[in-house]
Parts: C-alpha cells; structure tokens; sequence
C-alpha cells in the first residue's frame, strides 16, 4: 500500500517509539496473586518483562504442530531449555502453539507467547538484550536447531536482518564451533555449553 519495506516502517515506528511492552500472563484471572514468566506483547506503557539478567539464551521453538513438523521439536525445545538451566543459563523459550509442553509456564525461565515471525522475534531480541551491565544492544544468544523448519527459516531472516541476532553459523545443524554439543545418555538429552561461547 505504500510501497515501503517492512525494514522501512519498524525503522519509522520505533523512531516514533511506537514500541511494544510484554505483559504477563495472569494464569489465576485475577482470583490469587500470580507471577509467572509468561508474556505477551501488546502495545501500552509499562513493560513488565524486564530483561533476565545473566547468561541466558532465546530457543526458538517450533509453533503450530502441522504435518512434516510434529511433537518431536517440540520435546527438543523443552530438554533445550532444561539443559540450558542445568547449567547455569536462563532458557527463553518463544512459541505460539498453547497445546504444547514448551509453552508450559513452568518449562522455561521466560515464556513469550508470541507469533513466530521476524518482527515479533526482533523485538523480543531487543527486549532480553537491554542489560544494565554491558552494552544496551546486546543481543543474547538463540538456539534455533531445535524448532524444525519454521525457526530455521526464521533465523535465516534473523541472520539478514541489519542487526545481528544469531551468534551461531547456520549452514550446519549443530556446528561444532558453537560450543553446543549434544550427547544422548540414559535417554536424556544434555548440553556441554562453553560460557564463552554464548
């Protein structure tokens, strides 16, 4: 309709400040006092998703579980981010899917329950690399080899984007120079993360 790039008017919508803020989700509709790490973006005043502070990183998860993308990246979404805690980083989970276990409020450290889509995921991006220590544009880690096609093709956008989401190389499915290697013992699926990678 007005012949701009979608680049062009996220650049004039947030010269304006016309930005969005995450709110939680109350789980208990008011009935107890609830603080759970689930959010939704909407575009008001106060932003109650201050970022996580520490090492952390954002998995990408799968979204509507469809035909050639089923459960299963689902599963490796959730043991991504249990593996993440166990050692010692807040795990991010972003997904749009209600009826799956990554969306569980409890999974992660943080939930966005957000549409899977290059501008939704550039915000959150933005949101979670506010850091008072370091450097305010500092964008924190993602893992997307665990969310199947739809965080693939994302993080390919991502990677093209004019600011750099992805620490990772993406011609392979888990490149050994990420520091990320996976080991499958006693069915549990681990991480061996090396902090100065992330």
């Amino acid at each position: 309709m007005t012949d701009r790039s979608s680049e062009e008017v996220r650049t004039f919508r947030k010269r304006f400040g016309i930005i969005p803020v995450y709110k939680m989700v109350d789980t208990c509709a008011a009935e107890f006092e609830a603080e759970t790490p689930y959010f939704y973006s909407t575009y008001e005043q106060e932003n109650e998703a201050s970022p996580l502070q520490g090492p952390k990183s954002i998995v990408i998860g799968s979204g509507p579980i469809r035909i050639g993308q089923g459960i299963e990246f689902d599963y490796c979404s959730v043991h991504a981010a249990w593996a993440l805690e166990e050692e010692g980083f807040s795990s991010i989970m972003v997904n749009s899917n209600p009826e799956t276990v990554s969306t569980d409020f409890d999974t992660s450290s943080r939930l966005y329950f957000e549409p899977l889509d290059e501008e939704s995921l550039r915000d959150i991006f933005e949101n979670e690399g506010v850091n008072e220590k370091t450097d305010p544009h500092l964008i924190p880690t993602s893992i997307v080899q665990f969310g199947g096609q739809t965080a693939i093709n994302l993080s390919q956008k991502l990677d093209a984007a004019p600011c750099p989401y992805l620490d990772h190389p993406l011609n392979l499915l888990i490149p050994p120079q990420t520091g990320i290697f996976l080991r499958n013992s006693s069915q549990k699926l681990t991480f061996l993360i090396h902090p100065d990678q992330l």
